[in-house]
């Protein structure tokens, strides 16, 4: 993996727009920062973690971000983060405190020291609305890292800074559905439909919210199953199921779905799976929070076809829960909707 791994890199910084950003990453040629990064991609926290943080209290650049941003951009922890008390994790994520002090950040331990991928990370989670930030981190080689300042100007920017974003970002942006919502939200789509359509392409231009299957594959693809299992009828016979599950089993972002759906399940199952997996990832605009959390380190590629990525999926879909806490379905619900999907995420 490692090999790989480092390979994709060099080509990612060879063709960059541009590379002065791989100067703040001392630290990544290191081996032992390199067994940690492929302990971590295959989702060993108790051994990648543990390494990581030894090598970030030497001075290690590479393992200071990447343990700043894996604490920032873990979307379901492990079972080995669950069973450290707060202190625990902390000392593994953070530089060391001092008595009495509250614990920093390498983030901002970095950015003191002039690591500029340091300073675009701590803008990118900054309040306000920051294009400036957006083509920075971009052409670092981290546009993932952008996802919050790209939703902000979304909701709360006027329409020409989203026209902007959206000139910089691209039509075929994972967030670009998103923006554009926004920008015509008085002209009646919302987020779901234009999710909906981005998901669809060409087949999917000229959706409406017109006729209830539409109303409900749209709500559906927003939110997937987070507002609970009575909030809305999604069901097999909607006229976009079939096209949903097509979205989930070929692209990109949303291979480790497909991953896990192709592992438990038999190609006539596929789809139930593909529509119930979307649903507990929480619809579109959670699948697309899939990232990696350092792509000059890992790239989004690499991560998304790693066993972190697939162990990630795993653990969100067990875990969701409706806001009220309680579970979204019954065991004999979620085995109607997808009993291969149900037998792994059931399993003792």
């Amino acid at each position: 993996m490692r090999t790989k791994v480092f390979l994709v890199l060099a080509l990612c910084v060879l063709f960059a727009p541009q590379a002065g950003y791989s100067s703040s990453l001392t630290g990544q040629d290191d081996t032992d920062f390199q067994n940690a990064v492929d302990l971590w991609l295959a989702d060993d926290d108790r051994n990648s973690l543990a390494n990581l943080a030894v090598l970030a209290a030497r001075g290690n650049r590479a393992a200071r971000l990447l343990l700043a941003r894996i604490e920032g951009t873990d979307r379901a922890a492990s079972p080995f983060m669950r069973s450290l008390s707060r202190t625990e994790r902390l000392d593994i994520y953070r530089p060391p405190k001092s008595s009495g002090a509250f614990y920093s950040s390498w983030l901002r331990e970095e950015s003191k020291a002039g690591n500029e991928l340091a300073d675009a990370f701590l803008v990118s989670g900054a309040l306000g609305i920051n294009i400036d930030g957006i083509d920075h981190l971009f052409h670092l080689g981290e546009p993932e890292a952008a996802e919050h300042m790209i939703r902000k100007i979304a909701t709360d920017g006027g329409n020409e800074q989203r026209k902007k974003v959206l000139a910089l970002i691209g039509e075929t942006h994972e967030l670009t559905p998103y923006v554009s919502a926004f920008l015509t939200m008085h002209e009646g789509p919302t987020t779901g439909l234009a999710a909906l359509r981005y998901m669809l392409g060409k087949n999917g231009s000229t959706l409406s919210l017109d006729d209830p299957g539409t109303r409900a594959a749209a709500r559906f693809a927003d939110i997937g199953y987070q507002a609970g299992r009575h909030a809305f009828f999604y069901t097999p016979d909607n006229p976009y199921f079939m096209a949903i599950a097509e979205w989930v089993l070929s692209t990109g972002i949303a291979s480790p779905l497909a991953r896990v759906c192709r592992q438990a399940c038999a190609p006539e199952a596929l789809s139930g799976c593909a529509n119930l997996a979307f649903g507990l990832m929480g619809g579109y605009y959670e699948i697309i929070r899939l990232d990696s959390p350092l792509e000059s380190v890992i790239p989004q590629d690499i991560f998304l076809n790693s066993a972190r990525a697939t162990g990630m999926v795993l653990r969100k879909m067990i875990s969701f829960r409706a806001e009220q806490g309680d579970p979204v379905f019954t065991e004999a619900a979620l085995k109607s909707k997808s009993r291969c999907l149900a037998s792994v995420l059931l399993a003792p």
